[in-house]
């Protein structure tokens, strides 16, 4: 039968004991090292140990290191680890069962502090609670936020700089709202006459040009559905400026390919069709609408056109018979797809089958043969010839030619004229034009 006892001990050189029961006491009580502390069927309600006005080291007094309440382990001493709800401790403090804490800290002042197995809860459900905070600054730390379902990272402030949505996973950085995240990732600043930037960090240096920082982006679980690439343009050395370009990918049958690049030089450079005002675009520039173009086009249909013109006309020497002189003078009225030099000639810059066709207003001495033709690089192309006789001094004659020609990149192209005739005579070119239009590759 089991008997209720209230036991007081005061250990010292003298030991005194008192025991209070309600009945018959039952199995032995010893004090004394290695002994049985309490044995048999007892409750215990109370127990205080005194020795010399310090509390009783429990390790002396307790019989085999383990006391135990009601047959339960209340506390066992072995290898010098202390266990509580466990008779066989493994570490320093071992304890099976539930810890209150409901007031003071917790201090670890050196090695780690570990969850091994099981869950870390931190507050009960429905509260807002901070499961790691700094010690210096008790408003930083990481907070579940319980109204809004959301982990929250405070500042000094107590303001959130992250907020990661509880239920949805989603993220957001910078001055975060005050509801759960719910645009997957999202970075927001208040900086008012600054800037808001965030970076992806390749930190490798050296001399190559295959390091690259990407942004990709994935549809379900088909690989990556698109990306910016941004990569070195030329080598360089630790710490010398570098020159950068910038990809915008997409993906066909889970193939990147490039669909845009960005160079140093501010160039574009686009590897399919482009649309202005249209969704689809069907050719390589596909443009629905007016354009505006302050300069120079350039495309495989090219007009390009030099005039001539003076009052008081411009003086051709014709220095010997059969010789061909480049007639100048010109001012470009459309150079597209070619460059007018020193007033006199063309510059062919892409390559093509060109028609060529030209117009000539003269005058010079009577009974003079004046032939024309078209120059390419100072040789006579025989194929736009032509020629006028002047009766008179005072005649005006008028001629022209139109033909088909060959012509590449940076090939020189003039408007020539020479005496065919005995002696050498001058002539006097008073209007004068030549266009060439782009009808082939």
């Amino acid at each position: 039968m089991k008997k209720l006892v209230n036991v007081l001990l005061i250990v010292s050189s003298i030991i005194v004991m008192s025991l209070l029961t309600t009945g018959v006491l039952e199995g032995d009580i010893s004090i004394g090292k290695n002994n049985t502390f309490i044995s048999g069927d007892q409750i215990i309600t109370n127990i205080i140990g005194v020795q010399n006005g310090t509390d009783v080291n429990f390790t002396d007094i307790i019989s085999s290191n383990t006391l135990e309440v009601a047959g339960n382990t209340f506390l066992a001493v072995s290898s010098g680890n202390v266990g509580i709800g466990t008779s066989k401790p493994t570490v320093v403090l071992d304890v099976v069962g539930v810890v209150n804490l409901s007031d003071g800290d917790v201090s670890i002042s050196g090695g780690n502090f570990r969850v091994l197995g099981g869950n870390y809860i931190v507050g009960a459900p429905g509260i807002d609670v901070a499961a790691f905070i700094a010690g210096a600054a008790l408003n930083a730390g990481l907070f579940f936020d319980a109204t809004a379902a959301r982990f929250k990272f405070t500042n000094t402030v107590g303001a959130a700089s992250i907020s990661i949505g509880a239920v949805n996973g989603h993220v957001e950085i910078g001055d975060v709202a005050t509801t759960p995240p719910n645009n997957g990732f999202s970075v927001k600043f208040l900086e008012d006459g600054s800037d808001t930037s965030m970076r992806i960090l390749n930190s490798a240096a050296g001399g190559s040009t295959d390091e690259t920082s990407e942004l990709q982006f994935q549809h379900g679980l088909a690989g990556v559905a698109g990306k910016i690439v941004s990569g070195r343009q030329g080598t360089y050395s630790s710490g010398a400026t570098a020159d950068s370009w910038l990809g915008f990918y997409t993906a066909t049958n889970n193939v990147d390919m490039t669909a845009m690049n960005l160079t140093s030089d501010k160039d574009a450079i686009f590897y399919g069709n482009v649309g202005i005002g249209i969704p689809t675009p069907t050719k390589k520039l596909h443009v629905i609408g007016d354009g505006n173009i302050s300069q120079n086009l350039t495309t495989n249909f090219i007009f390009s056109e030099i005039n001539l013109h003076d009052d008081v006309g411009v003086v051709v020497d014709l220095v010997n018979i059969m010789e061909f002189v480049n007639i100048s003078n010109y001012d470009s009225n459309i150079t597209n797809g070619l460059e007018l030099t020193d007033n006199t000639f063309f510059t062919l810059k892409i390559t093509g089958t060109y028609m060529l066709t030209y117009s000539i207003s003269f005058s010079g001495t009577a009974n003079s043969e004046i032939g024309f033709d078209v120059g390419i690089n100072s040789n006579p192309s025989n194929v736009c010839h032509s020629h006028r006789t002047l009766d008179t001094t005072s005649q005006v004659g008028n001629t022209g030619s139109s033909c088909i020609i060959r012509i590449v990149t940076d090939d020189i192209i003039t408007l020539m004229a020479r005496d065919e005739q005995s002696p050498v005579r001058d002539i006097n070119v008073i209007a004068s034009s030549m266009t060439l239009l782009r009808v082939g590759d």
